[in-house]
Order: structure tokens, then C-alpha cells, then sequence
């Protein structure tokens, strides 16, 4: 019997601990993790410097409020304006909360007089009620309704559906450089480029929602840092704490000075454990590991394409860095089964499309070597190209 809702599907494992890129249960069998906390562990588990920096901070105190400056904070702020684009930081708990924050200062900033948001069928925002409104899925709203209604969904990857839903009510564009949950939907530069130029003609703001694509997820820093575009806004979570709870919304100044005292807030939101975990974390995605995610992610997309040259089971192989999908003919649960009885923690999203997750200290052999269980898996189902 458990006393919790009810509201996760979950590998029958119990955890007993987590180290680097291994997940170990309580009879001591290992799993290589190719979910990472779902994009939140991307330096692996418990990495030792992430450790020290927490231990550090909890020696003094676990939380203080934001009634006062607290210095992991301040430096933490610091260290992303210099990663991500110019302006000021709101911290946080989640990716949701960094959404919503993003939300109110694109309306604020025009004094209530713009408020409709621009995003993208298939994307995924968070799951508070105005971040499922964002969200351009229906399966997440279902009987949660009615959602907030001055959210426009447009086609993502064209331009055109996205131009003519602007109005002289639109306040922003809100977009992921990668649709995660949507199914590892790759953006192309075109579009990126082209909303920037919508948003610059019409006076709205550019939101990149950089939650699973941040923290170097795909190679660079920020997912759009690809395309050579500069948002307005970002808004980041998930790897942004270093394991722990943590969100973050980078503002440019000229939007960030609308917000004044008691605008917003979070009681949480800083919490200087996890801003001090986060920065540790950040401090270790080096040029030298961006590089190494993109060279593991180029070996696990050419292991899964030559996999998809022989076996008609493979549809699509996508996606940037170490944030890869593969999509299925058919539903992917039991390749999720297959490979978690081979050792291996996978997710399937839109029910069809396997993602691959790893943390950046993956091995390269291990890459392969879940190849060759997938390929397994291929074999024994006997649907091999001719």
C-alpha cells in the first residue's frame, strides 16, 4: 500500500544510492542512467565538487530568506547573467515557477495592455494552471480545464502560423529551442531567427524556455545559443540546482526594471543550498565538457541511425548533444522494459519517441553498449530491413 498520489509510473526498483552515471538498488544491482533525474543530474550523480560546496553551506545554515542578500545567491545570479544573456535573475524552485515569473514580467512590462502569449503545439511549460495554458498539449489539461485563455498556440518550426497569430494584444513569443516532452522536436534556425525578427517588428518579447535544454544539455550552454539568436527572457530548471530544486528566470534589463519590490517573490526561491550546488555545477560545464557532449551525442545518434538503416521498428533519430530521440512505430514501453532488464534507465514520451538523457560523464562504451542492447531487442522482435 502507498500513501502517495498515484500520479508517476515508476521502474520497480528500489534506490539505495547514486553515484557518477549509476543508479544502485537495495540488492546491489547497477543501472547506467540515461534519464538523469529527467535532464537534472547532467554532471551525474553527486559529483564531488557539487558535494563539498553543499556540505559548505550547510554547515552555516539551510535557508535565510530573501528578506536578506545571501551570498551563494548573489554570485550564482553572477555566474548565469555571464553564461546566458545580460540582465537580472529571479530565482526560483522549478522550471514551472521560472515560466510563470517570465509570464508576469511580459505582461507587466506592458502595463496590462498586451497579455496574449504566442507558444507552440506540442511544447511543454510546466504544470501549474497558466504553464499548462502555455503548454500545447491537451493530454495535460485533460478535465483541468478551463485553462487561461490568452494563451495563441501556433505551429512549431513555422513561421507563418506563428506570424499571424500576432495581434496588437501579443505580448511574447514563448518557445523551446527543443520541444523535450513534445518528443525531442529539433527547432531550425530559420524559425528561431524568424521569431526573433517577429518579435523585434512587432514590440513583443522573445521567451526562450531553456528547462531541459539548458546547462549545456545539448552542447552548448543554452539550446539557443546554436542559432546565434539572443532571447528577451530565459527561463531555466531541472540541472539549474545541481540536483537540487531550483529555477531561474534571466531577464534583459530594459524588462527586468518594471518588476519593483512585492511584484513577486517565492519563499524558496534561492534557497542558497541549492544556489550553491547549482554554481558548483555550473562552474564544471567547461568548454572541454560541451565539447564531449556534443562528440557523445554525435556517437549515440550514429549508433541509432545505423540502427534505423536496419530495422523498419526505427522511424526518426533526433536531437542535439546528449538530449537524443528515437522515435518508434509502435509504443516504446517494452524497449523501456527490455533495456531496464538489461540495466539501462530509459523514458518513452508521446508514447513512441525513446529519449536519451545521460549525464555528460557518460562513457563512450557505454554508449555502445547500449546500442547492442537495443539492436537486441530489434533482433528478437525480427523486423530487420531487407
Amino acid at each position: 500500500m502507498t500513501f502517495r498520489l498515484p500520479v508517476y509510473k515508476q521502474f520497480k526498483i528500489d534506490v539505495d544510492k547514486a553515484e557518477g552515471a549509476y543508479i544502485y538498488d537495495t540488492g546491489g544491482r547497477k543501472y547506467v542512467d540515461f534519464i538523469s533525474g529527467v535532464s537534472v543530474l547532467n554532471m551525474g550523480h553527486r559529483p564531488p565538487e557539487v558535494m563539498k560546496a553543499v556540505e559548505s553551506v550547510m554547515a552555516k545554515y539551510l535557508h535565510v530568506s530573501n528578506l536578506y542578500p545571501e551570498q551563494n545567491q548573489k554570485e550564482y545570479a553572477r555566474l548565469l547573467v555571464e553564461r546566458t544573456i545580460p540582465g537580472k535573475v529571479f530565482f526560483s524552485n522549478s522550471g514551472a515557477e521560472a515560466n510563470e515569473c517570465a509570464i508576469k514580467v511580459a505582461r507587466k512590462y506592458f502595463d496590462g495592455d498586451k497579455y496574449e502569449i504566442i507558444s507552440f503545439v506540442n511544447s511543454f511549460h510546466g504544470r501549474t494552471l497558466a504553464t499548462l495554458g502555455a503548454t500545447g498539449q491537451a493530454k495535460f489539461k485533460e478535465k483541468l480545464g478551463p485553462m487561461p485563455p490568452e494563451f495563441i498556440h501556433a505551429e512549431f518550426n513555422f513561421l507563418a502560423s506563428a506570424e499571424e497569430k500576432i495581434n496588437n494584444k501579443t505580448c511574447a513569443i514563448l518557445v523551446e529551442s527543443i520541444q523535450a516532452e513534445g518528443g525531442v522536436n529539433v527547432s531550425n534556425p530559420e524559425f528561431m531567427a524568424g521569431l526573433r525578427k517577429l518579435c523585434d517588428d512587432n514590440n513583443i518579447l522573445l521567451i526562450l524556455d531553456e528547462v531541459q535544454t539548458g546547462m549545456g544539455r545539448t552542447g552548448k550552454f543554452l539550446g539557443i545559443q546554436h542559432y546565434g539568436v539572443e532571447p528577451d527572457i530565459v527561463t531555466m530548471g531541472k540541472a539549474l540546482g545541481g540536483g537540487l530544486p531550483l529555477g531561474g528566470t534571466v531577464i534583459k534589463d530594459r524588462y527586468a526594471q518594471c518588476m519593483n519590490p512585492g511584484s513577486h517573490g517565492s519563499t524558496f526561491g534561492g534557497n542558497p543550498v541549492a544556489c550553491a550546488a547549482g554554481m558548483a555545477t555550473t562552474q564544471l560545464i567547461t568548454d572541454e565538457v560541451l565539447k564531449a557532449v556534443s562528440e557523445k551525442g554525435g556517437l549515440l545518434m550514429g549508433l541509432l541511425d545505423n540502427l534505423k538503416k536496419n530495422y523498419q521498428d526505427i522511424k526518426e533519430v533526433r536531437g542535439k548533444g546528449l538530449m537524443v530521440g528515437m522515435e518508434l512505430d509502435y509504443e516504446g514501453a517494452p524497449l523501456v522494459d527490455h533495456l531496464f532488464g538489461r540495466g539501462y534507465l530509459v523514458n518513452c514520451t508521446q508514447d513512441k519517441v525513446i529519449r536519451f538523457l545521460p549525464p555528460f560523464i557518460i562513457e563512450e562504451h557505454e554508449i555502445n553498449e547500449l546500442a547492442g542492447a537495443i539492436e537486441e531487442f530489434f533482433q528478437k522482435r525480427g523486423e530487420k530491413n531487407e
